[in-house]
């Protein structure tokens, strides 16, 4: 594993999606972090809930509303590596 950010990783670990190692360090990460500890149940009652939906067809009038609408909404840009948090370059080194 590269030294993941364990908070990254719940519902990877919900979905039981993480390797051997992963699953451990989180599932030890889980008993000192009570707000991952919240999300891995909350992302539990999720996937429950998933697992029983039932998929519904929209009707013809549904369909048509919502793409007719998505097609005024303006898709963002992708994020510039500045604005992701990519590490300023300054001048002299540093």
């Amino acid at each position: 594993m590269n030294a993941v950010d364990p908070h990254m990783l719940t519902g990877a670990y919900v979905l039981d999606a993480l390797d051997a190692e992963e699953h451990e360090t989180v599932r030890r990460h889980l008993a000192g972090c009570p707000s991952c500890a919240q999300e891995v149940r909350e992302f539990s009652e999720t996937v429950a809930r998933l697992g029983v939906a039932v998929a519904v067809t929209p009707t013809a009038t549904l369909r048509a509303g919502v793409l007719e609408r998505i097609a005024t909404v303006r898709q963002e840009p992708p994020p510039t590596a500045q604005a992701a948090g990519a590490p300023r370059r300054v001048r002299g080194g540093l």
